[in-house]
């Protein structure tokens, strides 16, 4: 199976959704048990290494205490 491509926006995204986390001082792990997966899928979209679908956007948006806008607001 191949991989989605994964651009400059999907790298954004996890470049934000991880300063979000960061600035809240929450750990990845709580992240992760809010949303539903794994540590490590969350650093993979952290990472921008996998593509954030967007069902599961709203679920990262409240457990980090903002909204989806919010995390989508990419500079360009």
């Amino acid at each position: 199976m191949t991989r989605p491509f994964v651009s400059a926006d999907d790298v954004a995204l996890g470049k934000a959704i991880r300063a979000r986390r960061l600035k809240i001082a929450m750990p990845m792990r709580e992240v992760a048990a809010a949303v539903g997966v794994s540590q490590q899928q969350i650093a993979k979209y952290e990472g921008g290494i996998n593509r954030v679908p967007a069902t599961r956007m709203p679920k990262i948006a409240g457990a980090l205490g903002c909204s989806v806008a919010d995390l989508m607001e990419i500079e360009r």
